[in-house]
């Protein structure tokens, strides 16, 4: 089968998928609702049983991003620029707090269709890009097209997808965008445009309007980045070349995006949480019943029976996936793509936990401490999916 003919059967099963998954609100009069988020998991779930662990989780969607949306939709209704929400506390800076997301390019079915069609298809694009770049950044690497598509599926229905954030998800397809551009700029260093994708990348995240899954998404494609052409080059001239031009690339993105980047960074500046949180430099290691608990995420079943803050199942990734992946490390160990992918995977497993001494020096990264570090766990489902797909590779090719 032809490369074209094999992107436009994915991009065909990733949207049939959605279809599947949404049509309860596609077929009826029904809005995509934070209430959504009351359910241990919202695809294809025959029960329908409440989860008690995410009731909290709907607090945001409902004081913070639908309000904001609703703001933005307003203003540029009426050819404003929402600078300021009056409707907050005594009045508020609103486009330099960076999660009212107005300029994020998904937005837009919001702002000129109505809200039922446009929450629908900015849901269908966030998760139809987390497919259609994983797949693209999969096929890069080698990866059979049908295990290019299993794989793709299993990051559209992760666990930071699954929690169906009105905010928190907006980024993730800018993940897997960056992965697909750091392997273009590593095979052909000389094409400007593979550095302008992975530029697009980084503003794209900023404008999402989810600093933390920003800030850990920088690290861990940062990381991603430095293991990969280092592997490939070796501290060779022509690796400096290439960390020079990406980072005249990032500042450019830097400066397409400071007109909400550079106003939040002053925002967040003088934030008390910002102060409250940069002030908890230490903390002890957590009790084993939060790794047990991680591993009850992993599975996303309540097949071990633990209680602790790991609730979230931001690292869901199935059961077959799970055991694909830990497979592909155990097997692959020495593949170009499942060494650093499988570093990038324990590090970010691991750092949540604020381990000492580990802590202590990661702590000292400039807004390291503000950030939510539970965010990371999304980041090593991802890299359990991109291993498993390795894995999935050779019984395809068997």
């Amino acid at each position: 089968m032809k490369n074209k003919y094999k992107l436009f059967l994915a991009c065909s099963v990733f949207a049939l998928t959605f279809v599947i998954a949404f049509f309860p609100i596609i077929s009826k009069d029904g809005i995509i609702a934070p209430v959504n988020e009351l359910r241990v998991n919202p695809f294809f779930n025959i029960n329908n049983k409440p989860s008690p662990q995410l009731k909290g989780s709907t607090y945001d969607p409902i004081h913070q991003f639908i309000p904001w949306l609703h703001l933005n939709k307003e203003s540029l209704k009426h050819h404003e620029l929402p600078l300021w929400n009056p409707y907050q506390g005594c009045g508020v800076p609103h486009i330099a707090n960076i999660q009212s997301g107005l300029f994020y390019p998904l937005n837009i079915f919001v702002y000129i269709l109505n809200w039922k069609w446009g929450l629908l298809l900015l849901y269908f694009f966030k998760f139809f890009l987390v497919g259609l770049f994983a797949y693209l950044y999969l096929s890069e690497i080698g990866i059979d097209y049908r295990a290019s598509i299993i794989a793709s599926i299993s990051a559209m229905y992760s666990g930071l997808m699954n929690l169906f954030q009105f905010c928190h998800t907006r980024a993730a397809f800018c993940f897997f965008l960056g992965l697909w551009a750091i392997e273009l700029i590593i095979k052909h260093s000389d094409k400007f445009r593979w550095y302008f994708l992975l530029m697009l990348a980084f503003v794209i995240a900023v404008f999402a309007g989810q600093p933390e899954v920003l800030f850990f998404m920088s690290l861990v494609l940062g990381m991603y980045f430095l293991i990969r052409l280092f592997s490939e080059y070796g501290f060779t001239k022509r690796a400096y070349l290439i960390i020079g031009k990406t980072g005249l690339v990032i500042s450019a993105g830097i400066l397409i995006s400071s007109i909400q980047l550079l106003p939040f960074i002053e925002y967040l500046h003088f934030s008390s949480i910002s102060l409250y949180r940069n002030s908890i430099i230490s903390s002890s290691f957590y009790s084993f019943d939060a790794i047990i608990a991680a591993l009850d995420n992993f599975f996303s079943k309540d097949i071990i029976n633990s209680h602790t803050w790991l609730e979230f199942d931001f690292n869901y990734v199935s059961l077959p996936m799970f055991i694909f992946g830990v497979s592909g490390i155990i097997e692959f160990w020495n593949n170009k793509y499942v060494k650093p992918v499988s570093v990038l995977l324990l590090i970010t497993f691991i750092l949540p936990f604020n381990v000492p001494l580990i802590h202590n020096i990661v702590s000292t990264v400039p807004l390291f401490n503000i950030a939510e570090k539970e965010y990371l766990w999304a980041f090593s489902g991802f890299c359990l999916i991109i291993v498993g797909s390795i894995y999935l590779d050779k019984l395809f090719k068997q």
